[in-house]
């Protein structure tokens, strides 16, 4: 009996189907969800060629197809960095926290963005929100090297703090298993000031 249920079920899909076969299907997951994709890769991989135009002409597309989705702006963003155009830099990554809050790589990256701008403050809070977060290690390794890096060479001396970059680049390095030269260089810089003074 059961059978002869499930049965007459699948035919009465299949004949609805047929008779709503004129009116298109949108699935945000499929093809164009694709594409959006790709076109996010390609954007993620130009600047590595040295085609940041190109990258910024495909993560446009991507956003154009899909204003929300947030992985293209945060690609954008980094465009939008390498291009020296901060403010709409932090707009992205402001709409990407919003939609994804979190996506704690577009916190880095803002908190990056407001150290270049002289927005010490700003930029040290929310550094250390994301290691508060407790976040993936790779991640949380990212975050102690820049607040290390903040905390060793900021122009402003009130943001300075040696000990806590010594402490904070020798967690990033142990966490990058000694392998990352620029997390030993983070480190190496604030002993190379620690000696000055």
């Amino acid at each position: 009996m059961s059978i002869r249920i499930i049965a007459l079920l699948i035919a009465a899909i299949a004949s609805l189907a047929a008779a709503n076969a004129s009116v298109p299907i949108i699935d945000s997951r499929g093809a164009g969800r694709r594409a959006v994709g790709n076109l996010c890769n390609k954007a993620e991989n130009q600047p590595k060629m040295g085609d940041v135009s190109g990258a910024k002409r495909s993560v446009d597309a991507a956003v154009h197809a899909d204003p929300k989705f947030w992985p293209a702006l945060y690609i954008r963003a980094k465009i939008f960095l390498r291009q020296g155009q901060y403010q709409l830099a932090i707009a992205d990554c402001n709409e990407v926290l919003q939609q994804y809050s979190g996506f704690v790589e577009a916190s880095l990256l803002r908190a990056a963005i407001n150290a270049h701008l002289g927005k010490y403050a700003e930029a040290l809070k929310e550094v250390n929100y994301v290691i508060s977060l407790h976040p993936q290690r790779v991640t949380l390794g990212r975050a102690l090297k820049q607040r290390a890096w903040l905390q060793a060479t900021c122009p402003d001396p009130t943001f300075r703090n040696g000990q806590q970059a010594i402490r904070d680049a020798k967690a990033a390095c142990s966490i990058a298993e000694w392998k990352d030269e620029n997390t030993i260089d983070t480190l190496a810089c604030r002993i190379r000031r620690n000696r000055r003074f």
